[in-house]
């Protein structure tokens, strides 16, 4: 055989993949350098020949308007070309595609069946998207041991969501037998990777002493990651460890900060103490008219100190006009919840 004929024969034993390599790998260079406008062209080119990558990467081109103009519908083509193909990020981003009907028609049926094909194999991703389909019964019915079972997998390949979530399942027992230890543990790896509601949840464990030992200066550690995210029960929690000096020292006036931060994001516990600091006149100057504002946005959320404080306030005519309708209305939303204080006033309004 001649030497020119056994190339030529080599050249077609190659792996398609291999074929596509030279052009895809510039592509990528460009990608990455992001020179996207000299990436596409020759993405397009390695998709038009089945170039799975070239059509995965081509999609996300797409979706993000990265190189080209933003086109759902073209990302969900190149999507469906990869995943047919056996492309686990096209299968997954593809499911996500029908799940929020992006460039598709919504269909939780279909977004299932490809979030599957994605985790079973072994997309971390289409893992716990697939534990997430299961846990709230999107596109097949609900089933939280088969939801445990998928965050597992992608916990262990270390997907800080699935981890965190997970943790809760342990937390909860919820489609497993409730195990603390556990549930700190993934809290833990989750937290680690800087998950803010996994810091906040750890942090939680380690107030509470719930599958570690209870350790105060551990919760505020934990508290002051989350809540430099802006998590605000991590702001209202940390907040709450400075006014009363639990594993830190006490500080008013770092605490009325984190209740402010808080509180203006809608944490009604946070709404309530910054109410009763302005009330009291607590590590902040005492205004009747901001404990009233206050005390009426966490009783809106339906905080029952809060709906009792309010009350009380109507009836006194303190930082507000006196009002008895409005105070026995207040009063007897707190007393339906159960407060005490509330019971015992009603009567007399």
């Amino acid at each position: 055989m001649k030497k020119g004929l056994f190339i030529l024969f080599l050249c077609c034993l190659l792996p398609v993949s291999a074929a596509f390599a030279g052009d895809y790998e510039q592509a990528m260079e460009y990608y990455r350098a992001e020179q996207y406008q000299k990436a596409v062209p020759l993405l397009q080119k390695e998709a038009d020949k089945g170039n799975a990558k070239a059509q995965t990467r081509l999609a996300i081109c797409y979706e993000y308007g990265d190189g080209v103009a933003k086109d759902a519908a073209k990302a969900v083509h190149w999507y469906t070309k990869a995943a047919e193909q056996g492309n686990a990020w096209a299968q997954d981003s593809l499911g996500t595609c029908y799940a929020r009907g992006r460039g598709v028609d919504k269909n939780p049926t279909a977004a299932f069946k490809w979030y599957k094909k994605a985790a079973e194999s072994g997309d971390k991703w289409g893992q716990v998207h697939l534990a997430l389909a299961y846990e709230d019964g999107t596109g097949v019915a609900k089933d939280q041991a088969k939801a445990v079972q998928w965050y597992i997998k992608s916990a262990k390949q270390g997907l800080s969501l699935a981890q965190v979530n997970l943790g809760v399942c342990y937390m909860q027992g919820s489609g497993v037998e409730k195990d603390l230890k556990k549930a700190a543990h993934w809290y833990t790896e989750s937290a680690k990777q800087g998950d803010e509601l996994a810091q906040h949840y750890i942090g939680s464990c380690y107030r509470d002493g719930l599958g570690v030992a209870q350790d105060m200066k551990q919760a505020v550690v934990w508290f002051a990651k989350s809540a430099k995210q802006g998590y605000a029960p991590a702001q209202y929690n940390l907040g709450f460890c400075y006014a009363y000096g639990n594993g830190v020292a006490k500080d008013m006036a770092k605490a009325i900060d984190l209740y402010t931060k808080a509180a203006e994001q809608g944490e009604a516990r946070a709404q309530y103490n910054l109410g009763v600091c302005y009330y009291k006149g607590i590590g902040i100057a005492q205004n009747d008219n901001d404990a009233v504002y206050w005390f009426s946005k966490s009783a809106e959320q339906g905080h029952a100190a809060a709906q009792y404080n309010l009350g009380v306030c109507y009836l006194l005519g303190t930082g507000v006009a006196q009002d008895q309708v409005k105070a026995r209305k207040y009063v007897s939303m707190a007393a339906a919840q159960g407060d005490e204080d509330a019971k015992d006033l009603l009567p007399k309004i």
